[in-house]
């Protein structure tokens, strides 16, 4: 099984690299500050659940949580993959 590095700058890395990546792996886009969840790439098209708009739902109904597993299936119907999920979590 792979393991997660420490984040990547998305921009950085060639598209057909992105599709290895590991869903779940916390990456940035230029700005290491603004960190978000990678959940898949289509290799047009990167799922990327970004922290700044998870904080965002946090005064919606589910809040975070909510945000994370909307994005997080998204990812999956875009590209059919199951992230690791150790038993008794759901991310």
């Amino acid at each position: 099984m792979a393991k997660f590095v420490p984040a990547l700058d998305i921009h950085a890395i060639a598209p057909e690299d992105r599709q290895r990546l590991q869903i779940g792996q916390w990456v940035y886009a230029s700005d290491p500050s603004a960190k978000g969840r990678f959940y898949g790439s289509t290799g047009a098209h990167d799922v990327v659940a970004w922290l700044g708009n998870a904080r965002a739902w946090r005064r919606k109904q589910g809040g975070m949580p909510a945000y994370f597993r909307t994005i997080r299936d998204y990812g999956r119907s875009l590209t059919g993959r199951l992230p690791y999920a150790p038993q008794g979590h759901n991310f």
